[in-house]
């Protein structure tokens, strides 16, 4: 009985869906940190007491179920081995034991530099547009060995300047 004071008023219900809760809970606050060209850090918070957890993880756009899995018990993680200048994803899931693991977070993303930070110089790109013309919409790729570190576009003004970090190597 709805309780209505008016009779033959209705209640309507909608949007109702069944989901399963997890009785291990999902981590919080996933963070990246200390890239190098070949690792990276994972750090985030338990969401319980679990002591164990899965990261999956692959060049971006993998599907999941076919990257790299690993059972790691501490946290932050170094995930190392990685190929320099590449784009990555990863997922990570708390195992609470046997038959019980929260659901999967992710994807998240990260990108290894080309090289270690401390290999690293500074460049700057300065430039004058003596045409008076807003550059036409111009652009200046920065390569290294072939990969773009950096795409400047340069739209409007006389000047430009920017800058790119670059393998010093």
């Amino acid at each position: 009985k709805h309780g209505l004071a008016v009779l033959n008023q209705n209640i309507y219900i909608d949007d109702v869906f069944y989901e399963v809760i997890h009785s291990c809970p999902k981590h919080m606050q996933i963070t990246t940190s200390n890239f190098t060209s070949t690792s990276v850090d994972i750090n985030w918070n338990p969401g319980g007491t679990e002591t164990s957890w899965n990261i999956e993880y692959g060049l971006t756009g993998f599907t999941q179920g076919t990257g790299t899995t690993l059972n790691v018990t501490s946290h932050p993680y170094t995930l190392s081995g990685l190929a320099n200048s590449s784009n990555y994803q990863f997922y990570i899931q708390a195992y609470c034991g046997v038959g019980d693991s929260s659901i999967w977070q992710g994807p998240y993303s990260f990108s290894t530099p080309t090289c270690n930070p401390s290999e690293m110089c500074m460049y700057y790109l300065k430039g004058t547009d003596s045409g008076n013309n807003g550059w036409n919409g111009a652009t200046v790729t920065v390569q290294q060995a072939g990969i773009t570190i950096k795409v400047f576009t340069v739209t409007g003004g006389s000047l430009y300047n920017d800058s790119v970090s670059i393998c010093n190597s």
